[in-house]
């Protein structure tokens, strides 16, 4: 990797590829519990197992609002070309419609930008909450 770009690009990719290993994680960690539990019957000791699947589905859909977040970033820095080359279909060349196409678009990425990055984060988190709260439930299942 010689060039700044080619490193930017690879984190991206590794960004991606983390967040969809995430998320397969998070759906095999809710069909595992579905197998372990399948014909038991429910009690309060299974609360913390409860938990932890509401928590991996939280952070599955986290994981995929993050990737819509980032699919939305590369529309909109395309549309941000268009709008400077002046062939966007809006503003085309008119140097007024440019520059309101321009602040419109880099505020939105903005905002989208703000919202990927929290979903990337709680994301994380919940996926770990939801495994202490399934270590939990195991360790409650084998003490009684």
């Amino acid at each position: 990797m010689n060039t700044q770009e080619e490193i930017k690009k690879e984190y991206n990719n590794q960004q991606i590829k983390l967040k969809y290993y995430l998320i397969a994680l998070c759906v095999t960690s809710i069909g595992y519990s579905i197998v372990r539990t399948t014909g038991k019957s429910v009690d309060c000791l299974d609360i913390p197992l409860g938990i932890a699947v509401a928590l991996w589905a939280i952070s599955i859909y986290l994981g995929f609002h993050f990737l819509k977040c980032f699919l939305a970033t590369l529309k909109i820095n395309d549309a941000q070309f268009n709008v400077h080359k002046g062939i966007h279909p809006v503003s085309k060349d008119d140097p007024r419609l440019i520059a309101i196409a321009d602040e419109t678009l880099k505020r939105s990425l903005n905002r989208i930008g703000r919202m990927g990055s929290l979903a990337n984060q709680w994301q994380e988190i919940l996926f770990y909450a939801g495994m202490i709260m399934f270590i939990l439930w195991h360790v409650l299942d084998i003490l009684y």
